[in-house]
């Protein structure tokens, strides 16, 4: 399947649909799982699903949040008590067996550059691009804006496939984003650290959430061309801070 359309990836729990972005380009950069904001296949997944394409990437939005179980994830509230952690904890083991059937349909139907496999999320999307730079055999991951960053601070336990070195993480935040401080900053820092993850963190100065996402209250289209070319950068070629 290398055209443009809605296909369905078959995962433990039942058919997921995903939105499929062909490529724009002769040769193909490789492939980039796109993990949007909300339930469903949004303006949003579409409008990064032709980014990526005119970059050369086969590019693939899976509607990760479409049960109930898993939607759980974009409500921190849902995480205030301990009943409502252990659901958060198994709607993210849930979640992970989703990314690896999107992940294991994106190598098999890629149209090149099948082992070029990245991530890429906005809003809590963020924290499931980076739950997915923990697989096996990930190029490199994106993360953009702060919700998705503190779910990662969160002290559930972060699901991994075992002893394997995680793909290097760029996180880009927004300063004036409300779950973006110098103390969550930092806490983030050494909560990747802890985790192996090699990594980087970009701060705009001055941007709410979703400065880079058209439409939404927070976009500048300033930052949003240089978050997305930082972004794309990335994909290239990660270069984590020392």
């Amino acid at each position: 399947m290398t055209s443009d359309g809605i296909v369905a990836i078959g995962t433990p729990s039942g058919p997921m649909e995903a939105l499929v972005t062909a490529a724009r380009t002769e040769t193909p950069a490789g492939s980039v799982i796109f993990f949007h904001e909300g339930k469903g296949i949004d303006d949003g997944a579409r409008e990064a699903g032709q980014r990526l394409a005119r970059e050369g990437y086969f590019a693939v939005a899976p509607d990760i949040y479409r049960t109930s179980s898993s939607s759980l994830i974009l409500s921190r509230s849902e995480m205030s008590e301990p009943s409502q952690r252990v659901s958060a904890v198994d709607s993210m083991r849930e979640l992970v067996r989703d990314i690896d059937a999107t992940i294991a349909y994106v190598r098999e139907v890629a149209p090149a550059a099948p082992d070029k496999v990245c991530m890429l999320g906005t809003g809590p999307g963020g924290f499931l691009a980076f739950l997915g730079g923990r697989r096996p055999r990930i190029s490199a991951t994106v993360s953009l804006y702060g919700d998705g960053m503190s779910l990662l601070r969160n002290e559930l336990k972060v699901p991994s496939s075992g002893a394997h070195r995680s793909a290097p993480l760029l996180w880009i935040l927004g300063a004036e984003d409300e779950n973006v401080r110098p103390k969550a900053v930092g806490a983030t820092r050494a909560r990747l650290t802890s985790l192996g993850v090699p990594h980087a963190l970009l701060v705009y100065p001055r941007a709410r959430a979703g400065f880079a996402t058209d439409g939404s209250d927070g976009y500048r289209a300033d930052i949003a061309a240089d978050a997305w070319r930082r972004a794309i950068a990335w994909l290239v070629t990660p270069a984590p801070t020392p």
